[in-house]
């Protein structure tokens, strides 16, 4: 079976979140969410972020034909939970156009805890995303 996994250009995704996005890729397949096809994946800090309180944003949210997701700088800085919470948001922006409030992986605002809810917002996501997807 070919997997979009193997078919994704990670030439525009920043070190380090390579591995978080792989990490999505790999656990949606597994649990057999689809991906839509995007012709390019970008994941880049954005240093303009530094004059604001935006942690994440998913510019191409509504454009099936790309993944751009622009991360504050700092964020690497963070545990790896909290940084995956970000990323697994601003993804399922981007890549399936989901909106803030559908559950808990997608709620308005980030708090400093987020690190320790994103097991169960995982698992809850991926249920939401069988469902609806």
């Amino acid at each position: 079976m070919l997997t979009l996994k193997s078919n994704i250009d990670y030439t525009f995704i920043e070190q380090p979140y390579k591995s978080y996005v792989r990490e999505y890729v790999e656990e949606l397949e597994k649990n057999g969410v689809k991906i839509p096809y995007q012709k390019r994946w970008t994941v880049r800090d954005e240093p303009a972020f530094f004059l604001t309180t935006t942690i994440g944003y998913a510019k191409g949210m509504f454009d099936d034909r790309e993944v751009m997701i622009f991360l504050h700088p700092l964020l690497k800085l963070k545990n790896k939970n909290y940084v995956r919470f970000v990323i697994w948001h601003e993804l399922t922006h981007d890549i399936f156009n989901v909106r803030h409030g559908t559950t808990l992986l997608m709620k308005n605002t980030a708090d400093k805890d987020d690190d320790k809810i994103f097991p169960i917002a995982k698992v809850l996501l991926i249920e939401y995303l069988k469902k609806n997807k």
